[in-house]
């Protein structure tokens, strides 16, 4: 056993072999980092602690001056902790890590990095069961959520990608594909009350072409953010069929009217006697009306008593006929009094 105090300003406390550090000891260095457990030819091999000097704490093993086999790191600053194996001073191999923010993973690592087989426990109680690349959830995967939701399929940059299939807490089954985290492409989806749409997605909606198979009906045709909208046909449970246009989950039967209003007007005044110097007259004054309202698009109805009702076609019109207005005009002298 010695004291030995370099010109550079470490100092070791501990065995010596053949003028080598050997055994059990402390060293010191100049920067206030030190080193306490097992040296070996003058390096650290073996059981063995690290104080740095940013605060953060290495207790496990040592082989040629670098962490090797087991150990565990406390972060200082970040007061974050990793449990597992190490080769060559990086994290290697199977080990846990405590996140500040309280997540929490365990699995592989590779080369510093989350990188294989893991399962991953975030504080707000979602769990992530699955591979990962190079610190990121790739591949395929089970992701648990907080609220009861499941999720069995791909990831990519740690987002639901390709294809997939999502139980909800309320029942509700989705199978089909994924694209930055949201449903997109083709898909179905079984909801809990028996309801099943078979189609396309767009940003987790259902957008374009697809099936909508509920208790009151069949439709077949297009969606637009979640409810029916462009041109589809819908067949009701009662018999009844509706062929055309749809918006916002209604037919278009109120949307897109145009109106033109038409009003004609003439008169005839005939001189119908002479009284004296009084000339008497009557004026037929003729006024018609035309109302007429057009639906845009295509569509028709056909109900379940086999009445067909189109909507491109002529709806309403109304005529208002004003006729034979008589008044008696008295004129004097070729002036209306």
């Amino acid at each position: 056993k010695g004291v030995y105090s370099a010109s550079n300003g470490d100092i070791y406390l501990g065995d010596w072999v053949n003028v080598k550090y050997h055994g059990q000891g402390i060293y010191i260095y100049q920067n206030q980092e030190r080193y306490e457990g097992q040296l070996q030819n003058g390096l650290r091999n073996g059981e063995g602690t690290y104080f740095y000097q940013n605060g953060n704490i290495f207790d496990g093993e040592w082989s040629q001056n670098k962490k090797n086999g087991v150990g565990t790191m406390i972060y200082y600053q970040s007061q974050e902790k990793y449990e597992g194996q190490y080769q060559n001073g990086i994290k290697q191999g199977q080990g846990q890590f405590q996140y500040a923010n309280g997540d929490k993973y365990e699995g592989t690592w590779i080369d510093g990095k989350r990188h294989g087989k893991g399962v991953m426990f975030y504080q707000n109680g979602d769990i992530y069961q699955g591979q990962f690349d190079n610190d990121q959830q790739i591949g395929r995967c089970m992701y648990q959520y907080a609220n009861g939701d499941k999720f069995d399929g791909f990831m990519q940059n740690s987002k639901k990608e390709g294809q997939g299939v999502i139980e909800y807490r309320n029942g509700d089954i989705y199978d089909g594909f994924f694209k930055n985290d949201v449903k997109e492409d083709q898909g179905v989806m079984n909801y809990v009350n028996g309801d099943k749409y078979e189609g396309q997605w767009q940003s987790d909606k259902r957008n374009g072409q697809g099936i909508l198979i509920t208790e009151l009906f069949e439709y077949q045709g297009q969606f637009k953010n979640d409810l029916r909208g462009g041109f589809g046909k819908c067949k009701y449970a009662n018999g009844d069929y509706y062929e055309g246009q749809w918006h916002d989950d209604f037919q278009c039967n109120n949307k897109n009217i145009q109106i033109y209003i038409y009003i004609f007007i003439y008169y005839n005044l005939y001189k119908i006697q002479k009284y004296k110097l009084l000339n008497i007259y009557q004026l037929h004054l003729y006024l018609y009306i035309f109302i007429y309202i057009f639906q845009d698009g295509n569509g028709k109805q056909i109900f379940a008593d086999g009445f067909t009702y189109g909507f491109q076609f002529l709806i309403l019109k109304i005529q208002y006929f004003f006729n034979k207005i008589q008044y008696i005009i008295k004129m004097d002298n070729g002036q209306m009094e």
